[in-house]
């Protein structure tokens, strides 16, 4: 493989990392404002469990 090829496969892979990113982020940012519901695990779980 030629080296720009791989550097075009390499710049597509990190942009859907950032969009992965980005959309983590939006999800988190709904949590944050109450828009989506943690399972009940989730919240009713100790702070000092989940940093495992």
């Amino acid at each position: 493989m030629r080296a720009y090829e791989k550097r075009a496969e390499l710049e597509q892979y990190l942009k859907e990392i950032d969009h992965s990113i980005d959309s983590l982020h939006e999800r988190l940012e709904r949590v944050d404002m109450g828009c989506v519901k943690l399972p009940r695990r989730i919240r009713k779980r100790p702070l000092e469990e989940t940093t495992d």
